[in-house]
């Protein structure tokens, strides 16, 4: 081979290497910058219709593709969450109730150590029944004593034996207990557990040493021998099941109530009812706060994700008179909904960097 053929190939061979470098270079950029086009939200199917909205107002005004939002239930919305990072996994987890420690802990082995929690919102757990049925008020403790799985009696946990309501009270009528809720992926589940009946229990135990009080309060799980029906995760199911069954008492977020006060009534909680101002100022005992969950790897890397997030949390959904409460959300006080915006900033910030 003679000199000036050798100087051509090695200067193809040179162009070569600065093309593949040229376009990985290119890919690292595009990939830091978006590696996908739509957002993927799944969790609460208390949250899912508020994301649902919050979407349709959203994507009128963008060019981003068809978001995917999914009901799965808190719990096993995190499941999925918290499988990993990157396109095929989902950017925000709806959550009506803060992940416990297992669940943060799974997500922090498959590698989302980053995450973000806003809370844009209160609900309350409603009970409900049939206008049809006879009006009931229950106590915490009450609520204990007909659905948690064993209750203490002289010295050691027995199943619970109570079948009917005049068990419980003896002006109930005599009917039996029977309680249709969501299942136990459910933040909702979740939340009626530790508002209701750990609070119930802690009410039951309060003469006893503490030892045995704390015993009582760790052991507290719902009943399992057919008394509490899983109703799934679609709310409406829940009502509509309850109407085929007028005895039965229904479990649900209060904005599903607020959307079927025609159809059924609210229990009051320790003679409280839930209203928008006794959620508002915690004064109903099944109060709660709603979150949405964000992957700050995605921040970056998901470029619709922060203008979703912004919309999501701006006056116009999220505020006093915001659109979201005119479908059931109760707001956070005007410095809360501020100090949220604010730390959503901070995040975007500090992935920029």
């Amino acid at each position: 081979m003679n000199k000036k053929a050798t100087l051509m190939r090695h200067k193809i061979v040179i162009l070569f290497c600065f093309w593949v470098l040229s376009c990985s270079a290119f890919a690292v950029e595009a990939s830091a910058q978006s590696i996908r086009n739509h957002i993927h939200l799944v969790g609460s199917s208390t949250v899912y219709p508020f994301a649902l909205m919050v979407n349709m107002d959203w994507q009128k005004q963008t060019d981003y593709g068809q978001s995917a939002i999914e009901s799965t239930g808190t719990l096993q919305g995190a499941d999925y969450f918290c499988l990993g990072i990157g396109s095929d996994h989902p950017d925000v987890l709806m959550a009506s109730h803060l992940l416990p420690k297992e669940k943060l802990a799974f997500c922090a082995d498959n590698g989302v150590t980053e995450l973000a929690r806003y809370r844009f919102g209160s609900d309350g757990v409603a009970l409900i029944q049939s206008k049809q049925a006879h009006p009931f008020s229950f106590t915490d403790e009450e609520l204990y004593l007909a659905l948690a799985q064993d209750i203490w009696e002289e010295g050691k946990f027995v199943p619970n034996p109570y079948r009917n309501w005049n068990d419980i009270r003896s002006s109930f009528p005599n009917t039996p207990i029977r309680v249709i809720g969501p299942g136990g992926t459910s933040g909702t589940q979740q939340s009626f557990i530790e508002l209701a009946l750990v609070k119930g229990a802690e009410r039951h135990s309060a003469s006893l040493p503490e030892e045995i009080r704390q015993k009582i309060i760790n052991h507290v799980t719902l009943r399992e021998d057919g008394v509490y029906i899983e109703g799934g995760e679609f709310d409406n199911l829940i009502v509509y099941k309850l109407l085929n069954d007028p005895q039965a008492i229904g479990i649900l977020g209060y904005s599903y109530f607020v959307q079927n006060d025609a159809l059924v009534r609210a229990i009051s909680i320790n003679e409280i009812a839930p209203t928008v101002k006794t959620i508002e100022d915690k004064s109903y005992p099944l109060s709660r706060h709603l979150y949405l969950y964000a992957k700050r790897q995605h921040l970056e890397r998901i470029e619709p994700l922060a203008s979703y997030l912004r919309f999501f949390l701006s006056e116009e959904e999220i505020g006093e008179n915001g659109f979201l409460q005119e479908q059931g959300l109760i707001p956070l006080t005007r410095s809360e909904r501020v100090a949220m915006r604010e730390q959503l900033e901070k995040d975007l910030q500090a992935v920029s960097k």
